[in-house]
């Protein structure tokens, strides 16, 4: 499941909201660079209805649009990790963080409903089958 970390929040309650129960959640910023308490609270919203402890795992996508300092990232992956780390205990939730799809430069387009793997180790997304036939 790929979604806009701002658009996902605005979808929480309607009928659009997509199913999380052991999807993959790739999350990207907008280019209005939000900043990284609005990843938290959105991550703490997903722990609330005990959405975050269905998952299989977060791929964060490099934030910020395309022109958002490298320096600027590393707060991003706190707060995500703040969250399913520390609030949550989520130690074995795979997290990749800094990949390139969604509002940036380069851009890797995603798949929709696809088997992936990931593998936090190598810092690797797999997928298991193809996403056109």
């Amino acid at each position: 499941m790929v979604g806009c970390l701002e658009v996902l929040d605005f979808l929480r309650g309607t009928a659009w909201w997509p199913p999380l129960d052991g999807a993959v959640l790739l999350l990207e910023t907008s280019e209005d660079r939000p900043p990284p308490g609005t990843m938290t609270y959105l991550l703490r919203s997903l722990a609330a209805t005990g959405e975050l402890h269905r998952l299989a795992g977060i791929v964060f996508g490099r934030p910020g649009g395309a022109d958002l300092p490298v320096r600027e990232h590393l707060a991003y992956d706190q707060a995500i990790l703040r969250v399913v780390r520390d609030e949550e205990a989520l130690h074995e939730l795979p997290v990749v963080t800094n990949v390139d799809f969604g509002h940036t430069d380069p851009i890797w387009t995603v798949p929709q409903g696809t088997q992936l793997r990931i593998d936090p180790a190598t810092s690797t997304l797999t997928f298991l089958e193809p996403a056109v036939t």
